[in-house]
């Protein structure tokens, strides 16, 4: 009964408490509600605010733009009023300056009309003098027309440009580089190739181990070679396309800025590049690359695996020429016993490296030898062949007395040593009856044939032998000889008269470079041309043949004569040559710096291929104790041979291939001089020694570099 009087006071104070918590619970949900609802009234005066302040502030914007344009537009119209203020002013100075104009116009009017009536008075008093005058110098019209009508029409010449001096001239340089081109390319294009050659040879022959493992695993030979030949493709490809670059466009330049300095007028040229001999060129060089590539990858692509995965046997040394010759041996010591051995146990670079050299050699050779060849031309032609300062041209009108007169004045001046009167005049000589192998040439008749020997020097160009003139025949130039074909005792024949050949003996053949001559006595002409001569020049000869102050003193003298047409110093025409000297000198520094630079890369790859093939002997050579200067000079020893033996086979090399171009590169009216300068074989012989140097100071810190242990490790 306790129990459950307990429970039910625990249940009634339970309840209490529950419904003083409901009671609580729904004051608060009021008082939540009622604060919801005033926090949503607040929300919402806030987003009206907002709305409030963001149309204010629309309108304070739209109020400062309104403000800038008025501002804008106010400065505008500022700038306007200024700019017609301006103008007002500017106007009304323009009238003021225009009323000055109209009262100095109106001053100036006034005074006209005063000369006017004071002319007109002079032309009515002069009028009645001069009216006579004009009338007659009317009738003299209609008698000057009268006589032009009775003169006869002349004859008018039109020449092309193929007689204006520089035209001709330019031609000519440009024929002669064009003929040097057909030549000093194919030298070095075969030089190139033979590195080309030896290069791929090398490296097929260095790779040797992975052909043969290549070969081991299956892969096809055609497979195998594809690898280098492409390499050597790619390589032909990319130096071809930059020698054709440099060929055709920096080189051509350098050429053409260098004939600027003797042809002014030459403002601009271009430097096209021409597809036909980049093609040639191209294809050329990647025929000899890749097919030299073929055939070292061919030699060792026969061989079986397992042979080409161990290295290539050395060269097996035998018992040389020299050595049989005990009394030069026996002297030899142990170096350069070893160093001759060894060039003749690796035969292929022995004559890889005196072909390189020589060919080299001799390009540097002629290089020099051009440039010699051509100054022997303005030297040699006017001061020890035709050895008079001044030609004058006589008039063909005068008589032989006015002539004489001339002449008898010019050997009046103090200035002058000789004179003498001759016959110049062009004519064809050809080698038959019918005009064959016709060359047009001066005819050199002097008055005097016994004094002859004063003006001009016929001597033989080899053995220096002095010829004179005879009445049986002529004496012609060297270069008309060649081209003619004939020597001493045959005919030439000359053109007497249109298509008229006749017949005349070669006495002696005379050295001469410039242009041809036919010299003959006056009594061999009279004899050939059924007429007496008749002197149209006189060659002077001066005391002091370098002198050249009096040269306009005596022009003005004698060109003020009606009996002299013209005259002409030697030292104009040698001046002439010496400008297409110096424009020649730049083709024969690009010729000397490109050999050059052909000799040296010659000289460091073969060098440096040497090396790499005796790598091992040279390190076993380190092993035994060899120093590294001594290493040197182990291979140094060859190279100094190679060099020397390539240096002498150059000379010879150079000698016949600077014949070779002189005859190819000269011009139908030119001979060049055949002999090379002794200072040129030495530049070139030091300078091919140079080369040699430098390669060989450069392979000697390549063979301090060389490891022992690493290059005497076995393959296996």
């Amino acid at each position: 009964m306790g129990r459950a009087c307990c429970i039910e006071k625990t249940y009634d104070s339970g309840m209490a408490d529950y419904t003083a918590g409901m009671s609580a619970y729904e004051d608060n949900l009021s008082e939540l509600n009622a604060n919801q609802a005033k926090l949503n009234a607040q929300k919402q005066v806030l987003t009206e605010s907002k709305q409030t302040i963001a149309a204010k502030e629309q309108e304070l914007a739209s109020a400062q733009n309104t403000i800038a344009e008025n501002e804008a537009s106010l400065d505008s119209a500022k700038a306007e009023i200024a700019e017609n203020e301006q103008k007002l002013n500017d106007a009304q100075s323009e009238i003021n300056k225009n009323e000055k104009k109209l009262a100095d116009a109106k001053n100036e009017i006034k005074e006209n009309e005063q000369k006017l009536t004071d002319g007109q008075a002079e032309y009515d008093a002069e009028y009645e003098e001069n009216h006579q005058k004009l009338e007659d110098a009317k009738a003299d019209i209609i008698q000057a027309k009268a006589d032009l009508a009775d003169v006869d029409v002349p004859e008018w010449y039109v020449l092309d440009r193929n007689y204006i001096t520089t035209c001709v001239a330019y031609a000519q340089d440009s024929e002669r580089i064009g003929n040097i081109g057909n030549v000093f390319p194919v030298i070095f294009f075969l030089v190139a190739a033979l590195v080309s050659l030896t290069t791929m040879t090398r490296m097929v022959e260095e790779e040797r181990v992975q052909i043969g493992t290549l070969k081991a695993l299956g892969y096809r030979k055609s497979s195998i070679a594809a690898k280098y030949v492409m390499y050597a493709f790619l390589a032909t490809m990319l130096g071809g396309t930059i020698g054709t670059l440099i060929g055709q466009i920096i080189f051509p330049a350098v050429i053409m800025n260098a004939y600027k300095i003797a042809y002014v007028t030459l403002t601009d040229f271009v430097t096209p590049i021409h597809l036909k001999y980049s093609l040639i060129s191209m294809i050329a060089a990647v025929v000899s690359t890749t097919a030299a590539t073929l055939a070292a990858c061919y030699k060792e692509l026969l061989a079986a695996p397992a042979e080409l995965m161990r290295p290539a046997a050395p060269k097996i040394g035998k018992r040389v020429f020299l050595e049989r010759i005990t009394f030069i041996w026996k002297h030899l010591n142990f170096s350069n016993k070893a160093a001759v051995r060894n060039l003749f146990r690796y035969k292929k670079r022995l004559f890889m490296t005196v072909l390189g050299i020589g060919g080299c050699m001799g390009l540097l050779l002629v290089g020099f030898g051009v440039k010699d060849s051509i100054m022997t031309i303005g030297d040699r032609q006017y001061n020890f062949i035709h050895t008079y300062q001044v030609k004058m041209t006589l008039a063909d009108a005068d008589t032989d007395e006015e002539k004489q007169e001339v002449l008898d004045s010019v050997l009046k001046e103090s200035t002058t040593k000789a004179a003498m009167l001759s016959h110049e005049s062009t004519i064809d000589a050809c080698c038959g009856a019918n005009g064959e192998k016709k060359q047009s040439t001066y005819l050199f008749i002097p008055s005097d044939a016994d004094e002859l020997d004063e003006f001009v020097s016929l001597q033989n160009r080899i053995s220096g032998q002095k010829y004179t003139l005879d009445d049986e025949g002529v004496i012609i130039s060297e270069k008309l000889a060649t081209l003619l074909d004939v020597s001493e005792g045959d005919d030439i024949y000359l053109e007497v008269s249109s298509l008229n050949y006749k017949p005349v003996k070669v006495m002696h053949i005379a050295e001469n470079y410039y242009y041809h001559y036919v010299y003959m006595t006056p009594e061999c002409y009279q004899s050939l041309f059924g007429k007496d001569i008749e002197y149209d020049e006189i060659f002077v000869v001066n005391k002091d043949p370098e002198d050249i102050s009096y040269e306009n003193d005596f022009s003005a003298k004698y060109l003020d004569n009606n009996a002299v047409s013209g005259i002409t110093f030697t030292r104009t025409i040698s001046d002439r040559i010496e400008s297409m000297i110096t424009s020649m000198n730049i083709v024969t520094y690009v010729l000397v710096v490109s050999a050059g630079l052909l000799a040296f890369i010659v000289l460091y790859n073969l060098n440096n291929i040497n090396i790499s093939e005796r790598q091992r002997e040279l390190a076993t050579l380190k092993v035994l104790g060899f120093y590294d200067g001594e290493i040197s000079m182990y291979v140094f020893r060859e190279n100094i041979m190679l060099t020397v033996l390539g240096t002498i086979f150059g000379i010879f090399f150079g000698i016949w291939l600077h014949r070779f171009v002189i005859l190819t590169a000269e011009l139908d009216i030119m001979m060049f001089g055949r002999q090379i300068y002794t200072k040129s074989y030495i530049y070139s012989i030091l300078l091919t020694i140079g080369f040699s140097i430098i390669v060989n100071i450069v392979m000697h810190w390549k063979m301090k570099k060389i490891d022992m242990i690493e290059s005497l490790k076995s393959v296996e």
